[in-house]
């Protein structure tokens, strides 16, 4: 079977192309994305698709412009739509890393509902060596997927042999990247050295490389559908059931920390993060948490483990605010308020007015008691204490959600609850935040 036909059955099987899908072909003028770019022209009939070509350069090598005008070269005689970015990066510890995501950044950019990829099953390979000699897991052992939009690999399943039989026998032209030829990368290494070493020691132990990863990737597909599965049903929500959590086996928490966390917070938790978090469910200690970046938390509560945002800092709020603070939504509007409503005893012509709105600090007393355990008492969960929220307006009148109103020299006072045309301040817990989606309103 001719590598065409081969490639066509691959994209059939992974269902790579809709109809009439626009394709961006990533080009870099190596023999990969050179042959790739062909197989996909000559197979757009069959496949149903549109075809752009897209290159870019890094910077980094002083033949990189040269590449880019081949590339042009290329989309000009098959009459294809161009495009080129140039990158600039600043030598240093990290190049490659910094280079692969602005490249990836750049091909999400271009006008396509897909971009294809030249990546063949012996960069698959090695993919999978490396990764396992960094210690990687399950979903990382999976390497490249055929599809992960909008990325695609038409060639995941092609040994670099045929691709380069297939570019001589239809006397293609590429580019040769001299950079591949050094030893002072750790793929080309592994490439050059460590494989071939594999293949005298076990023939064909590349492909088996590439049919582990295969293999792999169903086991972790099951996986992660159970950890969605599982997730859904233990969110209360922001968040998780601890008791439910703490029977999960290891290898289903880890994956619905993980979830949980990527869901709420957009941030990846690392091995060391997730270890730590599985060891305080175990304990169990209220008000123990983990610090996840960008100053988000993972904390243990009395029944819940909390995904908790960065602290909020001091606002200032005036009528018809509505937004997210901290762990809560906070409204400021006009209303008639319930005769059930405390107020604070301010004249309907400061309607005007703003409040500061701030969160409790550390070592905070009310009446010469800790705050946190006035909080304690009246139910609030450890993790949430820090975020409590305390009013001033600006004549110095206070009020302490569940613990009361406080005049500026910090004596409790009272007021009657009577219906009335005012501003009213509620504050309101997201559901599932262990305060049992609890609303709190004050007419001032």
């Amino acid at each position: 079977m001719s590598l065409p036909a081969r490639v066509l059955g691959f994209a059939r099987e992974h269902r790579m192309f809709p109809n009439g899908a626009r394709v961006a072909v990533a080009v870099s003028g190596g023999v990969d994305s050179v042959v790739l770019l062909h197989v996909l022209h000559s197979l757009r009939g069959a496949l149903g698709i549109r075809l752009v070509v897209a290159t870019l350069d890094h910077g980094l090598r002083h033949d990189g412009a040269g590449d880019a005008v081949f590339v042009r070269e290329l989309a000009r005689n098959l009459e294809l739509p161009f495009y080129c970015g140039r990158l600039k990066i600043d030598k240093g510890r990290g190049i490659e890393d910094a280079a692969r995501r602005q490249r990836l950044a750049f091909l999400r950019g271009i006008p396509a509902d897909l971009v294809a990829m030249g990546h063949h099953g012996d960069d698959q390979a090695e993919t999978v060596l490396l990764r396992m000699l960094r210690g990687a897991g399950l979903h990382a052992l999976t390497a490249m997927e055929p599809v992960r939009h909008p990325f695609v690999r038409p060639l995941l399943a092609e040994t670099r042999t045929s691709i380069e039989d297939y570019a001589n026998e239809k006397g293609l032209r590429w580019r040769e990247d001299s950079s591949n030829r050094s030893m002072d990368h750790e793929r080309n290494r592994v490439r050059h050295q460590v494989i071939p070493l594999m293949e005298q020691v076990h023939g064909g132990a590349a492909g088996r490389l590439r049919t582990m990863a295969d293999n792999l990737r169903g086991d972790a597909a099951y996986l992660d559908g159970v950890a969605r599965e599982t997730l859904a049903r233990l969110t209360r929500g922001t968040g998780l059931v601890l008791a439910d959590l703490s029977g999960l086996h290891p290898a289903l928490l880890v994956r619905v920390l993980q979830g949980f966390v990527r869901r709420g917070a957009g941030i990846t938790m690392g091995h060391a993060q997730v270890r730590q978090a599985m060891r305080l469910i175990r304990q169990g200690r209220p008000g123990a948490y983990v610090e996840l970046g960008a100053a988000w938390r993972l904390a243990v509560g009395d029944t819940l483990l909390h995904l908790l945002p960065p602290l909020p800092g001091t606002m200032v709020l005036g009528p018809g605010s509505r937004l997210s603070w901290g762990a809560y939504l906070v409204v400021f509007e006009t209303v008639f308020s319930k005769k059930s409503e405390p107020h604070m005893g301010l004249e309907w012509e400061r309607r005007s007015m703003s409040v500061e709105l701030r969160p409790a600090g550390v070592g905070e007393k009310v009446e010469g008691r800790k705050l946190t355990e006035l909080l304690r008492v009246r139910g609030i969960p450890a993790p949430l204490r820090p975020y409590h929220p305390i009013i001033r307006c600006g004549d110095g009148l206070g009020w302490i959600p569940l613990v009361g109103l406080f005049s500026k020299d910090g004596r409790r006072i009272s007021r009657p609850t009577t219906g009335r045309l005012g501003l009213r301040l509620s504050i309101s817990s997201f559901a599932g935040t262990g305060c049992h989606g609890a609303q709190w309103c004050i007419t001032l």
